[in-house]
């Protein structure tokens, strides 16, 4: 198993006039990303501000077997295929920390 970061942002059925919690379908979007917890499949996950636009950024740090499996995995939050989220999905390799040390 490798590791991928999906980087979830606002997509175009975003309505930038709502805070987070009240947008239309974010309740599915958390549900899934519980499921990837429950399922085993997620290392770490939580929300961020963008330093451009001060709006809610995900990421999560997730376990797959490769880049396309990772990509088909982040295919499956319903809040990607409405167009509240867009999803960018990128291998990561990392190489210090003490997480590494175990």
């Amino acid at each position: 198993m490798a590791l991928f970061v999906m980087f979830h942002s606002p997509g175009p059925a975003w309505d930038h006039a709502l805070p987070y919690a009240e947008q239309p379908g974010v309740m599915e979007h958390i549900g899934f990303m519980r499921s990837l917890d429950e399922r085993g499949v997620m290392i770490l996950g939580g929300p961020f501000e963008s330093a451009e636009t001060g709006e809610p950024v995900g990421m999560v740090v997730a376990e797959a077997e490769d880049l396309a499996a990772a990509r088909a995995l982040a295919e499956e939050d319903g809040s990607l295929r409405s167009g509240l989220l867009t999803a960018n999905v990128r291998p990561w390799r990392p190489r210090m920390g003490r997480a590494l040390r175990g």
